[in-house]
Formats: structure tokens, C-alpha cells, sequence
């Protein structure tokens, strides 16, 4: 799961067409990372991602999220450069939540987005523009074992 951070205040100051437009940019960004056919992007809701990686274990999915956080960042930081104040140019960042977990008879598929979920907010409280990583979503865990 990821959620751009400080959406809000940049939906407030630059208007939505903005907003919308720096989501596009977001998520085309994240899409050039994509190295697999398999691998899903879609918008969850407001300017919350999720992120599908089909067969990718706990290192794969901290690493490809690491990656989007870095690239979001070095992106909106480059075009911070002409020291202008427009939507362009203003720095954004994105926050992430991992989780990962081998389906099996019982366990629910809403495992994964509690997990994630859960770890994209203790992002979010630990200073955003970070990942982490869900603390049961790799192992078959219950549903009060989330996050």
C-alpha cells in the first residue's frame, strides 16, 4: 500500500486538476519500474496505491518499494531545481506499507491489506517519505496478529 504524503494540503493549495495530475505522474513512474507482466498497480482510493507482486517474498517487495519511495523523491526533487512555486515544483513524497504472505486454505485475502495497511500508517507516524514492513505479513498469521 502506498499514500502520497501531504495530498491533501497540495490538493488545497494547487486545486484537484493538480492533484490529479501529480497522480498520474506517480503512478507512471512507479509503472516504468515494473519488470514483470504479473505485477498490478492500482489507485486503492484518493491518493492511496496498491502495489501487487504476485510471487515476490519479504526482500522483493522491500526492495521494489524502496525503490519507488527513492524515485518519487529523486523526481520531485529534480524538478524542485528551477526554485519555482508550482505543482511541478513542489516536493512530494510518498509513503509505503509492505506485506507479503503465501495464500493457504483459511486464510483471508483481507490478511494482506490489514497487514499492509498497518504498515503503511506506522510509516505515515514515523515521520513519512518511508516504507514498512508489515510485522505478521509474512508468516500465516491471524487477523489480530496484523500489522
Amino acid at each position: 500500500m502506498m499514500d502520497v504524503d501531504h495530498f491533501k494540503a497540495f490538493n488545497d493549495r494547487f486545486g484537484h486538476p493538480a492533484g490529479d495530475a501529480c497522480l498520474r505522474r506517480m503512478a507512471q513512474t512507479i509503472l516504468e519500474l515494473q519488470h514483470r507482466s504479473t505485477d498490478v498497480l492500482a489507485r486503492y482510493g484518493g491518493e492511496e496505491f496498491s502495489y501487487l507482486l504476485p510471487g515476490a517474498g519479504r526482500e522483493d517487495a522491500v526492495r521494489i518499494a524502496e525503490t519507488i519511495r527513492v524515485r518519487i523523491e529523486t523526481m520531485y526533487a529534480s524538478l524542485l531545481e528551477n526554485k519555482q512555486e508550482t505543482p511541478d515544483a513542489h516536493p512530494m513524497s510518498i509513503s509505503i506499507g509492505c506485506a507479503a504472505l503465501t495464500p493457504t486454505l483459511g486464510l483471508k485475502p483481507e490478511l494482506l491489506v490489514a497487514c499492509s495497511d498497518a504498515a503503511l500508517y506506522r510509516a505515515k507516524r514515523n515521520g513519512r517519505n518511508r516504507v514498512e514492513v508489515g510485522k505478521g505479513a509474512f508468516a500465516a498469521v491471524g487477523p489480530d496478529e496484523a500489522g
